[in-house]
């Protein structure tokens, strides 16, 4: 059961799950599934990316644009279910910075219903995406030139 204790602000504090009580931040990284191994070119997202998560995933990605390792940088979306408005904002804020950083943002295992959200927003035409994380990696480390919509 989760349950969560609210500050004298409003904000929660903590949050209480499987009779274990965690900090916010720790909280939000138990339902990302923990501390995320983002070394190489893919970035896992969770299960769930909505404005709860959404500033965290938004560092994730942030980060893994700064380190520099990779020109390609893969989101893979096979174990996501539902993303909100906020998560959009936040992956094209960091498709944007990737661009200017000199990489690219490619996405990936998206479901049907994600694939949608894309095409009806016509953020489609922002990413090359494919069906899996794998085709992604297999597809090679030169990203195509921008779209008209790119930048």
């Amino acid at each position: 059961m989760v349950a969560k204790v609210k500050s004298r602000h409003g904000v929660a504090g903590s949050c209480r799950l499987e009779d274990h009580t965690y900090s916010k931040m720790d909280f939000i990284k138990k339902l990302m599934g923990g501390e995320p191994d983002d070394s190489g070119p893919v970035i896992q997202a969770p299960a769930r990316l909505t404005t709860t998560l959404c500033r965290a995933f938004g560092e994730r990605l942030k980060k893994a644009i700064q380190k520099g390792d990779h020109e390609v940088l893969i989101i893979d979306f096979s174990q996501t279910a539902y993303i909100d408005s906020s998560a959009l904002g936040e992956i094209e804020s960091a498709r944007r910075r990737a661009v200017e950083a000199g990489k690219e943002l490619v996405l990936a295992g998206m479901n049907r219903r994600l694939e949608d959200l894309y095409r009806v927003t016509r953020m489609n035409t922002l990413y090359r995406i494919y069906p899996t994380a794998a085709e992604a990696l297999a597809s090679g480390s030169e990203p195509d030139p921008p779209g008209p919509m790119a930048a």
